[in-house]
């Protein structure tokens, strides 16, 4: 389970820190505020070792 999640330098942001991550958490805002690559950077996380990735 991830409690906590630190991106830097990833395509919109240059810095996000989200602590406190529930079991469930939910994203939600207007359009192209990050939503998506939040979870694409979860997503590259967890299959760094994956050469197939890209």
């Amino acid at each position: 389970m991830i409690t906590q999640l630190n991106i830097k330098n990833f395509k919109i942001f240059k810095e996000l820190h989200l602590e406190k991550l529930s079991r469930f958490t939910l994203l939600s805002g207007y359009d192209n505020v990050g939503k998506s690559t939040i979870l694409e950077a979860i997503f590259m996380l967890f299959d760094l070792n994956n050469p197939h990735i890209f």
